[in-house]
């Protein structure tokens, strides 16, 4: 057949071809295997063999690549539609098919594109009125040159004429706030890249007010050149200033509550009804030794394994039942080792009413424990005192009977005997017979002094209020012998109208410092006694001043001690029990008792008790 003139199958393939649309062959790795005539008119292009890359936009060249390596090797249809076709083809828009088909065993996909009209009939205007109808700023901009192409505004923003500026990012990096210029470059630049997607920033703006304005951006690459540089940026900002002042306002709030939680003298911890933990304080995290984003968030059982199915039981009973668990004391471990805590737990509710969690609140009770078994086995101890002293008491008491008995006898007899035989009797025999008298008698105050010393610590003191003119009688009257014997003066100066303590306790106090005044009085002088009362701040400051014969210094520090006395002349005996005894009383009233003292002038003896003690005098 002459090759000039072509065979009936050549043409029916020629007339064939030229009514197929723009279809072509790809293999998997976006290679043209194949295209129709209208194919490569609808690109311009008349290549086989060649990637897509080489023949159309960058742009569908990516969806297409994307679609084949997601979709293969899986059956299906894909379509994608209003896709720009960069000013490649006559056609702005294009729609592109692509199926799956077989030959010789191998997975092939074709491609079908036509012109998209309804888009490029719609697409324009209805984009205008659209976004002429934003609130928010939507622009295009020249990359190169920096120009505004276009925008949905009148070119104003914030009072600034964006169209008129020669570059707008250097308009925009003058109206952003300084720390925040650097974050907006850099968004720009990673639109550069074929795969970059859109870029979202935070930055401030100054208005025409001088006011500091939060703004959101999103820019995306909206045109590339064939070589695939960024041309034409997209860009939609709106003002978030209300939005980042409420996040201010949140996290002000925030920080505020974990700086009261972190300032709690206590463990908190609040959980929610899976017993999972949902906020602690810092006193948790020390107790964990673990930071609080490693706490919070994690179920109970994480951080306690063997006490948390024993905590939750609790958590179940209050969740049950909406009564607060209170003052549970328990041994648990922690960081630093064994620990007591008491823990009080609480219902959480949700604005419905309903119980969303728990409140829980731990104090470290561990040194209170340990106090409360220490003072446990002390008052144990102190039982065991009291009872030892009882008996002790008794016996004293015992004793001291059966010792005064003998003593009482002895003094009977010596005293019958003088009466009796006492002029038979020469000077030397009833010398040592009143001796014998007069040291029995001693003894015999001895034994009673130490009984009365002994008594003290015996049994709870019992206060209450009494009348001190009637304790003043008492006192007189129980005196009234010794003071008429040496003639001495007793005066009570601005004494308070009651007291409160141990009555009978006073007295005898006061009866002891009166008398051992009168005792050690000057040979040369009545003796006088003055009590006097003054009111301080914190209580009751009382003296007792004498004319008497006055203590040496070196012995004024011993005279409150047992069995330490002072005897300025012979035959003036003492057992040391009076001032020992006064100090202990005054000691069982929460007070102090001083000495000053000169010889030969007098001595002053100084009382202080607290002010619980006394009422004020009237």
């Amino acid at each position: 057949m002459d090759s000039a003139h072509p065979s009936k199958e050549t043409r029916a393939k020629d007339m064939f071809e030229a009514y197929l649309p723009a279809m072509a062959v790809l293999s998997q790795d976006g290679i043209v295997l194949y295209g129709t005539p209208a194919f490569w008119t609808f690109w311009n292009a008349h290549h086989s063999d060649y990637p897509l890359s080489d023949i159309l936009p960058a742009q569908i060249t990516s969806f297409i690549q994307h679609a084949l390596l997601t979709y293969f090797p899986d059956p299906g249809h894909w379509e994608g539609r209003h896709l720009s076709t960069g000013g490649q083809s006559p056609h702005p828009y294009v729609q592109c098919k692509l199926s799956i088909t077989q030959h010789e065993g191998k997975e092939q996909f074709l491609l079908t594109c036509q012109p998209d009209h309804a888009v490029e009939r719609t697409s324009v205007p209805n984009f205008r009125e659209m976004v002429t109808r934003l609130d928010d700023f939507l622009y295009i901009v020249d990359v190169q040159s920096g120009k505004l192409v276009y925008d949905n505004s009148d070119g104003y923003f914030l009072g600034h004429n964006f169209r008129e500026t020669d570059s707008l990012m250097e308009l925009a990096t003058s109206l952003v706030h300084d720390q925040d210029v650097s974050e907006l470059l850099s968004a720009r630049r990673r639109l550069k890249p074929l795969d970059a997607g859109i870029e979202t920033t935070e930055f401030r703006i100054l208005d025409e007010s001088g006011n500091c304005r939060w703004f959101l951006c999103k820019e995306q690459a909206f045109t590339r050149s064939e070589d695939g540089k960024l041309k034409q940026v997209l860009g939609f900002m709106s003002e978030i200033t209300d939005q980042k002042n409420a996040e201010t306002q949140l996290n002000k709030q925030y920080y505020e509550t974990r700086y009261i939680l972190d300032s709690m003298p206590v463990m908190f911890m609040q959980k929610d009804l899976s017993n999972n933990i949902l906020k602690v304080n810092m006193r948790v995290a020390e107790n964990l030794d673990l930071p609080i984003e490693e706490i919070e968030g994690r179920p109970s059982r994480e951080l306690y394994p063997e006490d948390s199915d024993k905590y939750y039981e609790d958590d179940k009973r209050l969740m049950r039942t909406g009564m607060p668990v209170l003052g549970i004391v328990e041994r648990h471990q922690s960081s630093t080792g064994d620990q007591w805590v008491r823990t009080d737990k609480l219902p959480f509710y949700d604005e419905d009413g309903e119980i969303k969690g728990i409140l829980l609140f731990a104090t470290d009770v561990t040194n209170l424990v340990k106090t409360e078994r220490e003072l446990r086995r002390k008052n144990e101890e102190l039982e065991r005192y009291i009872q030892s002293n009882s008996e002790l008491e008794q016996y004293a008491y015992v004793a001291s009977h059966d010792l005064r008995e003998p003593l009482r006898t002895l003094t009977g007899f010596s005293q019958l005997l003088k009466r009796k035989y006492g002029e038979e009797l020469d000077q030397t025999a009833t010398e040592y017979l009143e001796l014998i008298i007069r040291s029995a008698k001693n003894m015999d105050r001895l034994i009673r002094d130490l009984l009365s010393f002994a008594r003290l610590d015996g049994g709870v003191p019992q206060f209450e209020y009494f009348d001190t003119l009637e304790l003043q009688e008492q006192i007189l009257s129980g005196l009234g012998r010794q003071i008429r014997e040496t003639d001495a003066e007793v005066l009570f100066e601005a004494f308070p109208k009651q007291l409160y303590g141990q009555p009978l306790r006073i007295k005898q106090l006061f009866q002891n410092l009166i008398s051992n005044a009168i005792k050690y009085r000057h040979p040369d002088r009545s003796p006088e006694v003055h009590i006097q009362c003054d009111m301080l701040p914190d209580g009751w400051d009382i003296t007792v001043t004498d004319n008497g014969l006055g203590i040496p210094e070196e012995q004024q520090d011993a005279v409150f001690e047992l069995f330490k006395h002072f005897n300025p002349k012979p035959g003036q005996n003492s057992a040391g029990i009076g001032l020992a005894l006064c100090k202990k009383i005054v000691q069982q009233h929460q007070g102090r008792i001083t000495l000053s003292s000169l010889v030969g002038q007098g001595t002053c003896i100084r009382l202080f008790l607290p002010g619980t003690s006394f009422t004020s005098p009237k």
